[in-house]
């Protein structure tokens, strides 16, 4: 009966932790590509209608998640109005603004440009 044991502790101990394993190594997969939204969410005409025309923008550059603007005069948009175009928030500095917009902030400053060009 002990080499029974010895047989049961060798697979119990040895070699089923071997296949959970190799079998973890297996499922684990790893995200490497960033996705974003392509599609701007708002009317990227009345948004820089509202930032005080194409005159008054200096430049437009954007992150994953962020809309960075760049004014000649600053104008502070009213809360109302970035939920109106369902903007989360946004960060006034000095002449700058960053809006958080979620991750379609590259469409909208690429519509921004092509309207600006």
């Amino acid at each position: 009966m002990s080499g029974k044991y010895y047989f049961l502790s060798i697979i119990t101990f040895g070699i089923y932790p071997i296949i959970i394993a190799s079998k973890a190594k297996k499922n684990q997969q790893i995200n490497t590509q960033l996705s974003y939204s392509s599609k701007a969410h708002l009317n990227v005409d009345n948004f820089v209608a509202d930032l005080g025309g194409k005159d008054n923008l200096v430049s437009v550059s954007s992150t994953i998640s962020t809309l960075n603007v760049e004014l000649k005069n600053p104008v502070k948009l009213p809360q109302e109005k970035l939920n109106s175009y369902k903007i989360k928030g946004a960060v006034y500095n000095g002449k700058k603004i960053n809006f958080v917009t979620g991750d379609n902030a590259f469409a909208i400053a690429q519509e921004i440009k092509k309207l600006i060009a």
